[in-house]
């Protein structure tokens, strides 16, 4: 299954996506900020990733090389984001 990483310092939004994109068969992982994000990326392969402009150190990703088959939606409403992958995109990530 699909692995996606939501980077969201906000826990009120990170969670919601994180249960709407279970519920829809993916596997997620939720960090709060750029440094755990990057070290849970060495931890495990990752498809997708939401991230949080906003989120503390998000700016650390643009800095460290991604392996380009990472997709990256940047978002500053990762809510919205879920949202729009739920119901108005229903491919999925390789």
């Amino acid at each position: 299954m699909p692995t996606i990483l939501i980077v969201d310092d906000d826990a009120r939004c990170r969670e919601p996506v994180a249960r709407m994109l279970r519920t829809d068969g993916y596997d997620v992982i939720r960090v709060a900020n750029g440094r755990e994000a990057l070290d849970a990326m060495d931890e495990q392969p990752i498809n997708l990733i939401v991230l949080d402009q906003l989120a503390r150190g998000a700016e650390q990703l643009g800095r460290h090389p991604v392996d380009p088959a990472i997709r990256i939606i940047d978002a500053i409403a990762s809510v919205a984001v879920a949202i729009a992958l739920r119901f108005g995109h229903r491919s999925r990530p390789p």
